[in-house]
């Protein structure tokens, strides 16, 4: 299994959007992948134009963690890396010994 990571940005809706096309080419090519949706530019929230709502329902539809995170302050970073690396740990214990 493989783990990804789907970055989109809080200021621009439509790069939420693309996320399903991104997540579909994913599953495609590994369907036992996993990962998570990064929303960029938390700290931006005068300029936000992604509304909770719509994140919550993309994750609901693709099946995965949602983290917003701040690149420039750091705020949530830690957290979002510690989940990929633990998915990254999950991913290397249950794979099959070949």
């Amino acid at each position: 299994m493989k783990v990804f990571a789907l970055v989109f940005d809080l200021t621009r809706p439509e790069s939420l959007e693309s996320l399903r096309l991104w997540h579909d080419e994913i599953i495609k090519a590994n369907p036992k992948a996993r990962g998570i949706i990064v929303g960029t530019k938390l700290d931006l929230v005068q300029d936000r134009k992604v509304t909770g709502a719509a994140i919550d329902a993309i994750t609901g539809e693709l099946g995965c963690k949602a983290f917003l995170v701040s690149a420039k302050t750091g705020e949530n970073c830690k957290g979002m890396i510690e989940e990929l690396a633990h998915m990254v740990v999950q991913s290397e214990t249950s794979a099959p010994k070949t």
